[in-house]
């Protein structure tokens, strides 16, 4: 019951913060900040389509700004579409292939893709331990003999 009652306080917490950043973007509609907070509001109650949308308006107002196509990525992945994020965070990598936030966001990326392929897979070359090797023969009493002299002359 309690749990229930602070779920609901926060959902009525980020409505306002929704309605808040609404007004704010009816100020300020070209800024991106904005459209970011929005998107991410969106992200948090469910709606991924709407969250979405406010990720691109505010990435076609910066395109230079890597913490919205990394919000961009997030929003695939919620979507179930592995296959666009893992191509947006190829694209991520090459504009800021120095930011540490991008290629975790591309680590995450990968890993959920790696979570969906069916079926078991292999690295391969990535062994830990050596395979063993076959048993060999006992020498003879001569051989052990001839190894002892070659052992005693070195």
């Amino acid at each position: 019951m309690a749990d229930d009652l602070g779920r609901e306080s926060r959902r009525e917490d980020l409505d306002r913060a929704l309605a808040a950043i609404e007004r704010a973007l009816e100020l300020a509609p070209d800024n991106a900040d904005y459209h970011v907070g929005r998107g991410h509001l969106l992200y948090r109650l469910g709606e991924f389509a709407a969250a979405a949308e406010a990720f691109n308006r505010a990435a076609e107002l910066d395109p230079a700004n890597q913490l919205v196509w990394r919000a961009q990525i997030d929003v695939l992945l919620a979507e179930g579409r592995v296959t666009d994020a893992t191509a947006l965070g190829g694209e991520l990598l090459r504009a800021f292939p120095e930011d540490d936030g991008s290629a975790e966001t591309v680590l995450r990326v990968l890993n959920r893709r790696l979570d969906t392929i069916d079926g078991d897979y292999v690295v391969i070359g990535d062994r830990t331990r050596r395979m063993p090797e076959r048993p060999r023969p006992v020498p003879a009493f001569i051989e052990r003999l001839k190894t002892q002299f070659r052992v005693i002359h070195a």
